[in-house]
């Protein structure tokens, strides 16, 4: 008896087929048909937002190459192969869309593999590993073996968009000097891995982008749910100096410790850029005075000193071109180790006129600060020393300004007519500028002495010494370049000297040359007989309105070397008494001439006598 059909449970067998065929389907679509042994790797990019032309590197490593092949592949493109290097690493571009597989590998040997991708400038990434969870890192490793053949890793790069807004969007400056602060609110609406954050930010021209105007404090923020929100201020910006100009701000959001970053730089966005309204026009200005004291000494004019101080043939000589040369070394130029002695403390008094465009002095008093502080009007005055200065404020625009430097005697000031004039322009600093520098004199005088045992008659007294004078340009003093002209001099006689003329002085005399700043003077005293000098040369350069004196004193001494008898003070060996001698004249207390004739007059009588034998 033939069983009866079960129409039921027909309909179950075929449901349950049905279903396992849908499954086999779905396996066949998700995995190749791979043989015993064989496994392969598939890597996929997908972009979301950015552009698609950008392009993303990826290295992919196995632990055994031999045998496998490599394709980059693109929805209706020919596959491109690609290969492996010596050490078992290939590189690959994928753009949006693009497949990179890598088949044939050998499962049953070292199977390990790594996919790498570079970091891409403003994209977050993540992957995932045959549909799995989603990582977000730049690098993936695994296994492929018997049991998992294989293996398909999708990265996903999406563009992180860095918002910002800038508040406020547009400033008027009351002045050239005026200061804001300026706010920027920086957000991310999706995309960003958890995570601590660091928001930096500069600010920029759009006329200069290489150099930022100023630079906001970082910030840290949390992002979370791919969200992350900061602000960030720029305190203090001088926006008077940008007056019809735009800032720009851009933003740098980066993962705490780590080199993943996010920018925003788009100077074309209106939220991140401010507008600087023109300044309105100035009413007022201010004039700024100031003082300095040049000092003309130069290297080479040290060096010379030094060579005078090693040269000096006696210890006067030393002494002077030391302290000379102490003081040039103190007053080197640009030597900030050292103040400008001797005139540091040296006031210099200036008179200042201010009128209207119509010459008519103006009326009230004007606030001035700086090294000074108090109020002047039109024909007042100000004292200033070297290295200070004043600024005078409020000043209606078109003031007509005169500032004259008065009562510097024996300082040559770099202003014509020791006098600045100007007109004060609204919004601006006009300056009145003044440097001096110190003119000195030279002085040369003359001491004479007797040495012990002598005495000075009228006749000695009256003795002229000579003296050369050169004049060398600090400029060249190496080269010893004589000055051109004519200096003045005044005292025990009056006349004029250029460079390599002679003066004459006796004992007692004295006289001052008027010399310009930053002259070398060299006094070189003739040598004469029977007198020794303190010093054969001495040296200075003139500067600091002071005056160099130069002392020579000659010791009359006739047995010092230089022998002169015939008008000689000769001492008594015997009686120890001092006497003045005149010429021709032998001192009678001496028996060496009585002497001396004596034996030539024998001498001469014994000649005779043989003559006449």
């Amino acid at each position: 008896m033939q069983a009866k059909s079960n129409p039921k449970r027909r309909r179950l067998v075929a449901l349950f087929a049905t279903i396992l065929a849908i499954v086999g389907v779905f396996a066949l679509m998700a995995k190749p048909a791979l043989a015993d042994g064989e496994g392969a790797l598939t890597i996929t990019n997908t972009v979301n937002g950015g552009s698609d032309s950008d392009t993303f590197n990826f290295t992919v490593t196995l632990g055994n190459t031999e045998g496998a092949s490599a394709s980059k592949t693109k929805s209706g493109a020919d596959p491109q192969a690609l290969s492996f290097d010596a050490n078992k690493t290939l590189t690959a571009q994928l753009n949006a869309g693009e497949t990179l597989t890598i088949s044939n590998i050998n499962v049953n040997s070292d199977n390990s593999y790594s996919v790498e991708q570079t970091m891409a400038q403003g994209y977050a990434t993540a992957y995932k590993v045959n549909g799995g969870g989603e990582t977000s890192d730049l690098k993936c490793k695994g296994i492929l073996n018997s049991g998992s053949q294989f293996a398909e890793v999708t990265f996903t790069n999406t563009k992180i968009e860095v918002k910002t807004k800038v508040n406020p969007s547009t400033i008027t400056p009351s002045s050239a000097s005026d200061v804001k602060d300026i706010d920027d609110d920086v957000t991310v609406e999706s995309g960003l891995g958890d995570g601590a954050y660091t928001i930096t930010g500069s600010l920029y021209c759009t006329d200069d982008l290489n150099n930022a105007v100023a630079q906001a404090k970082s910030v840290e923020a949390e992002a979370k749910d791919g969200k992350l929100e900061g602000k960030l201020t720029y305190k203090d910006v001088k926006v008077g100096n940008y007056a019809g100009k735009k800032l720009v701000s851009f933003v740098t959001v980066q993962k705490k410790d780590s080199e993943i970053s996010y920018t925003h730089d788009d100077l074309g966005d209106a939220a991140q850029t401010v507008t600087i309204d023109a300044l309105p026009p100035a009413t007022t200005g201010t004039l700024t005075i100031s003082k300095s004291i040049s000092t003309p000494t130069t290297d080479k004019a040290i060096e010379n000193a030094q060579a005078d101080v090693d040269k000096a043939e006696d210890d006067d000589s030393k002494e002077v071109a030391q302290n000379w040369l102490d003081d040039l070394t103190d007053h080197r130029d640009g030597n900030t180790k050292k103040q400008i002695t001797g005139a540091k403390d040296k006031e210099f008094e200036f008179t200042v006129r201010l009128t209207d465009a119509a010459d008519k002095e103006l009326t009230g008093e004007f606030e001035y600060s700086g090294d000074k502080k108090g109020k002047i009007k039109s024909g007042g005055t100000v004292t200033l020393k070297h290295g200070q200065s004043i600024t005078i404020a409020d000043l209606p625009t078109g003031t007509k300004y005169e500032v004259v430097e008065t009562g510097a005697s024996n300082w040559v000031c770099d202003q014509e007519e020791n006098t600045v004039k100007g007109d004060v322009k609204g919004g601006e600093d006009s300056k009145a500028a003044f440097t001096n520098t110190g003119k000195g004199a030279f002085s040369i005088s003359k001491t004479v002495k007797a040495a012990e045992g002598y005495e000075l008659t009228d006749e000695l007294k009256e003795t002229d010494f000579t003296f050369t004078v050169n004049f060398y340009d600090k400029k060249d003093v190496d080269t010893r370049k004589d000055v051109e002209g004519e200096f003045s001099y005044t005292g025990s006689k009056e006349g004029k000297l250029k460079s390599g003329d002679t003066v004459t002085l006796k004992g007692g005399e004295k006289i001052t040359i008027d010399v310009d700043p930053g002259i070398y003077v060299r006094v070189t005293e003739s040598a004469k007989a029977d007198w020794t000098q303190s010093s054969k040369n001495l040296a200075g350069t003139i500067y600091d309105g002071k005056t160099r004196t130069a002392n020579f004193t000659n010791t009359y001494n006739p047995n010092a070397g230089n022998s002169n008898n015939s008008s000689s003070s000769t001492k008594s060996s015997n009686s120890g008494t001092t006497r003045a001698a005149t010429a021709n004249t032998a001192d009678p207390t001496s028996i060496a001439p009585m002497a001396t004739a004596a034996v030539g007059a024998a001498i001469a009588a014994a000649g005779a006598i043989r003559r006449r034998k």
